[in-house]
């Protein structure tokens, strides 16, 4: 083709056709131009056909990691609701002038306020998305919001958690076990020390020992962690519905 284009150039010189030869230059100039054009055109083409089959798996991966995270946390949130009916049972009971219940029974139910089970969310595809710069193939700003509101919520479940932790270790939770010697005469240990003897209390002795002012502030602070730790959950789930609602609508767009 070029060899033809050519001939015809010098062909027209050979003539001494210098103004059609002129004309001929232009268009051929003006072809490479539509050639180079359409190229382009298709280059682009293809460049938005890969970026939009990249978005489409984006948006199914954080659909699978929300959804499976949405899981967790209705869970979660499910035995963080039990804890708190179990510790207003233990309220109710010993708030209750006749005995209708066992000291070990008792401090079966006790153990609650001193169990403590972490929350992390399961979103590996949206770590890598923002690692790796694709996130910002989706370009919502609401969806930007919602997964904001998300780790604002995670963050401060995991503040509190650690808060947690730290009063069974420095607070008065810790307090309480000096004072006792250990945890085991009010509550029963998941640990080894539930095999280590202690001294077993009359349930007027458990009582009393339970509505001592230690005692009260440790258990009353478990239970505002432990409820303060169930909005967290309660507002990640909220954030996570709206963050797989907004991605559906993004892939059928």
């Amino acid at each position: 083709m070029i060899k033809f284009f050519r001939h015809i150039r010098k062909s027209l010189l050979t003539q001494g056709k210098t103004g059609k030869y002129f004309k001929y230059a232009i268009g051929e100039i003006i072809l490479v131009v539509i050639g180079i054009l359409i190229a382009l055109q298709i280059n682009n083409w293809n460049e938005n056909r890969k970026l939009n089959e990249q978005r489409k798996e984006l948006i199914s991966n954080l659909i699978t990691d929300f959804t499976d995270t949405n899981e967790t946390l209705v869970s979660a949130i499910e035995k963080r609701e039990n804890e708190l009916n179990t510790m207003n049972t233990f309220y109710k009971i010993i708030e209750n002038e006749t005995q209708t219940i066992s000291v070990d029974s008792l401090r079966k139910i006790a153990t609650v306020f001193f169990m403590e089970d972490n929350f992390k969310p399961t979103i590996s595809s949206y770590n890598e998305a923002v690692s790796n710069g694709d996130f910002r193939l989706l370009k919502s700003r609401s969806l930007t919001q919602y997964i904001d509101r998300f780790f604002e919520s995670a963050d401060s479940y995991s503040n509190t958690f650690n808060f947690g932790g730290e009063n069974f270790f420095n607070g008065s939770a810790w307090e309480l076990r000096k004072s006792l010697g250990s945890l085991q005469p009010i509550v029963v240990s998941r640990s080894n020390f539930d095999a280590m003897p202690y001294k077993k209390l009359l349930y007027s002795e458990y009582i009393s020992k339970v509505n001592e002012p230690l005692t009260t502030a440790t258990f009353e602070n478990s239970y505002v962690i432990k409820k303060n730790l169930a909005g967290n959950l309660k507002q990640m789930k909220t954030s996570c519905d709206s963050i797989i609602a907004t991605l559906k609508k993004l892939d059928n767009d």
